[in-house]
């Protein structure tokens, strides 16, 4: 599985990460910075990255709604990070 994080900071939590990595997630972390529509177009890039085909999930602060009404046929918006990582 797939997992784009996002959150307004320029970077993301590196030991996240690492236990979403762990856990056999493939990461990416996309910035909110100014949001909006660059924000989205970034996450769908970066989603694209993972390859053709590939599905992921965005995974983010709830508080802060990740895409309004827009969406993307290969994700699944998340919009909470848990307080621990899941394990399989």
């Amino acid at each position: 599985m797939n997992i784009v994080l996002a959150a307004e900071t320029e970077d993301f939590d590196d030991d996240a990460t690492k236990e979403w990595n762990e856990e056999g997630f493939r990461t990416a972390y996309v910035p909110l910075l100014k949001g909006g529509n660059a924000f989205i177009d970034r996450v769908h890039k970066t989603g694209d990255a993972f390859g053709a085909s590939e599905y992921y999930a965005i995974v983010g602060n709830a508080n802060e709604p990740v895409f309004p009404s827009a969406t993307h046929n290969k994700l699944t918006g998340v919009e909470q990070q848990p307080t621990a990582m899941p394990h399989r």
